[in-house]
């Protein structure tokens, strides 16, 4: 290793921390778990104590708390970063508290090593996780916990931005929630695989089942199933549809007690501080984009550009093709993620490489914007152990909105490491318009995409994008109220391209396929 640049960015250690019992009298905070993720992750490079001490920047990925997406009943740091920084007895320089966004943890390994590659900074410690599970057990217990803490120190606070908010013609539609907006990615993917529901239910329980396995033989997963791909792919008591067609284990498992850290250095100071060659694991090849924010604004609902341009930018970095990766962890907060992924990377249908390397985001568990923490660590993990040469970790932010790429390996690149401006690229896909969005459309109109929301299993409202004959504008509408058999149609027929009618209200538009006018 001694030929590798001083400054080629290097990932010297990982930690995961995930209990799987509740034990009121030990800490268990979140800032608690953060840090005994970090605390693994320092003594994971064998040179804990120097390791930490050259820390100078810090970054927290942002809790649900903070996001107004669960209560906190139990109490919370006013600021969580300094929170850990207090725990781990360190005073760096740059405390960040993340923005929002699955993509997060991965663009910021690709930032700060672009940063690390500059000489901006030196050692930078990323970390998150969630006690969601650990909140949930103990109030249903009465145990009384205080987490409240107000610990000294600055930070600087990057906010949520706009990513998961819908827009005002959206939400009440039921557009604008991941449970409801990702079914319609789905339905569309359906249609352009040409797939019936039958067909379809049986790859996604297919698909699903394959994360399961990955789940089931790592310690650290929170819920590995004991169901079949069938099971998995059929609503029943335990497994009810949430919004057609995902059923519950369909969707990703937030409600968990789940921690990971990640240090990212130099080469030269990992050389410095002695840190053994046989730990170092390089980000080889990176990327960054986005797509369109709201869900309405997508170009459509069965690709992801953003994903194609960022991964095409990381293995171009990276000098290798996609056939040259080992392994994948591919965000899975539901199965449109994974299977938009695996179009954008340019995978076949049945590829036996693996698609994850935790067991996904409903098996494995879903920490919040902390989860590709545990995608990134077990990555590192399993190239150490031999399990490949190359891994790649995508990250999905909003409504398949934010994309970041990073393939990884054990073996460095050759020359200083420097990716392309992600600034550059992006101008390709801003380049492409959005569809014209009609907030109050009339007349003969057809079904670009389509879902049903259920409400305890129960299917409640049918949720339609759909575009306007007349002049191809897309529109957002309900169908109507007290017609379960258009969304038994829905759910059972073959909606996608049918025409009908659609009408406005008072900001409430309704839609009705021609078959029940």
């Amino acid at each position: 290793m001694h030929s590798v640049p001083d400054s080629t960015p290097v990932i010297v250690g990982v930690g995961q921390h995930c209990p799987r019992t509740f034990d009121p009298s030990l800490p268990c905070a979140p800032s608690d778990l953060v840090a005994e993720a970090a605390r693994k992750a320092l003594a994971d490079s064998g040179q804990g104590e120097a390791l930490r001490q050259a820390i100078d920047t810090v970054v927290f990925f942002k809790l649900f708390a903070d996001m107004g997406f669960a209560p906190s009943p139990l109490g919370r740091s006013t600021k969580p970063p300094r929170s850990l920084t207090w725990r781990l007895g360190i005073d760096p320089p740059q405390v960040i508290y993340s923005g929002v966004g699955g993509n997060l943890p991965q663009k910021m390994v690709n930032d700060y090593a672009e940063a690390i590659a500059r000489g901006e900074t030196k050692t930078v410690l990323l970390a998150g996780g969630e006690s969601l599970r650990i909140t949930a057990e103990a109030v249903r217990a009465g145990i009384k916990l205080d987490w409240n803490e107000d610990p000294p120190g600055d930070m600087v606070d990057l906010g949520q931005g706009d990513d998961m908010v819908a827009l005002d013609y959206e939400f009440p539609h039921g557009v604008g929630l991941p449970t409801w907006s990702y079914p319609l990615f789905e339905n569309a993917i359906r249609g352009q695989k040409g797939r019936t529901v039958a067909q379809h239910q049986k790859v996604l329980g297919e698909l699903w089942a394959g994360l399961n396995r990955i789940a089931l033989a790592n310690p650290l997963a929170a819920a590995p199933s004991a169901k079949t791909a069938a099971e998995m792919a059929t609503p029943g008591p335990d497994n009810r549809l949430i919004s057609f067609p995902y059923t519950k284990v369909m969707n990703a498992n937030d409600r968990v007690d789940e921690a990971a850290a990640v240090i990212l250095t130099s080469a030269g100071t990992a050389r410095a501080l002695g840190i053994d060659p046989s730990r170092w694991v390089f980000l080889r090849g990176c990327g960054d984009a986005k797509a369109r924010m709201r869900t309405t604004d997508h170009i459509d609902f069965h690709s992801s550009p953003a994903l194609a341009l960022c991964a095409k930018k990381a293995l171009a970095q990276a000098g290798i093709g996609i056939d040259q990766v080992d392994f994948f962890d591919i965000y899975s907060c539901f199965p449109a993620a994974v299977e938009l992924g695996c179009d954008a990377l340019g995978l076949r249908e049945g590829d036996p490489r693996p698609l994850t390397v935790t067991g996904g985001l409903p098996f494995f568990g879903g920490p919040g914007n902390a989860y590709v923490l545990h995608s990134i660590a077990e990555t590192v993990e399993w190239l150490r152990r031999g399990r490949g040469k190359y891994g790649l970790v995508t990250g999905n932010g909003g409504f398949m909105s934010k994309q970041s790429v990073g393939i990884y390996s054990t073996e460095p690149g050759t020359g200083p490491w420097q990716r392309e401006d992600p600034a550059v690229y992006q101008a390709e896909l801003d380049a492409v318009p959005s569809p014209r969005v009609e907030l109050a459309p009339s007349g003969p109109a057809r079904i670009e995409t389509y879902t049903v929301i259920c409400e305890k299993g129960v299917p409640a409202r049918g949720v339609i994008i759909g575009r306007l004959l007349a002049d191809d504008a897309r529109f957002v509408a309900n169908t109507p109220q007290d017609r379960p058999d258009i969304l038994q149609w829905l759910m059972e027929g073959e909606p996608l391209n049918t025409e009908g009618s659609v009408v406005s209200d008072k900001g409430r538009n309704t839609f009705v396929p021609a078959r029940f006018l």
